[in-house]
């Protein structure tokens, strides 16, 4: 989902790497977190980690082991085990209405739906083309972080997003992460509705980390 951002920084001059991880298959949070770390090398400590929606939780645990540089998550999902008491409403109702089940009970965004809803503010040739690449998520089992690491965070959301609230995203942002949240006007999927803003809100918040 990365093929209109990565065009964009490789042209400032960035070395860009977007690990697959196939979540319609077997696996665990910590064995999918070793291998995304082997990816990544011994380049780790000089990366920018970035992870969006559930891959926020895949660049946690490689934080949380090898300390990049910085992470910045882009609408993520909360890297912990249990959610805190207090939060607010995070995820969206109407989302219930959309997501469904196959045999493995592994659940999955059908393709109508992805493309009316989950992708319904960018072009249909575009949202086609990546509602065809969603995979059947299997469960991965407990998450096994209590926090997000103790690492330069940075946190971006969509004012628009289609699976979380605003209101539950910040208060995660500031509650869970310990950051400040970066609000954008975009949906839940900025790389591919306003790939040159994200670039540049990523390139920015790498720049102010150094």
């Amino acid at each position: 989902m990365w093929d209109k951002v990565t065009p964009l920084l490789t042209a400032r001059g960035h070395d860009v790497v977007t690990p697959r991880i196939a979540v319609d298959e077997p696996g665990t949070w910590t064995a999918d977190g070793e291998a995304l770390a082997a990816e990544l090398r011994e380049g780790i400590a000089e990366t920018v980690l970035v992870g969006h929606s559930s891959g926020g939780r895949w660049a946690a645990l490689v934080a949380a082991k090898h300390r990049p540089k910085l992470v910045i998550y882009v609408a993520p999902a909360n890297p912990v085990a249990r959610q805190p008491d207090g939060m607010p409403a995070r995820v969206r109702p109407e989302i219930e209405d959309v997501v469904a089940y196959d045999d493995q009970d592994r659940d999955y965004l059908p393709v109508e739906g992805a493309v009316s809803w989950f992708y319904g503010r960018i072009d249909e040739e575009t949202a086609r083309w990546a509602a065809a690449r969603l995979l059947h998520d299997t469960d991965r089992g407990d998450f096994p972080l209590a926090a997000p690491p103790d690492v330069p965070s940075a946190y971006i959301y969509g004012t628009e997003d289609e699976v979380f609230t605003s209101e539950g995203m910040e208060w995660s942002a500031r509650n869970i992460f310990g950051v400040e949240p970066v609000a954008i006007p975009t949906g839940h999927t900025p790389q591919l509705e306003a790939p040159e803003l994200l670039v540049n809100l990523l390139c920015e918040l790498a720049d102010e980390s150094r």
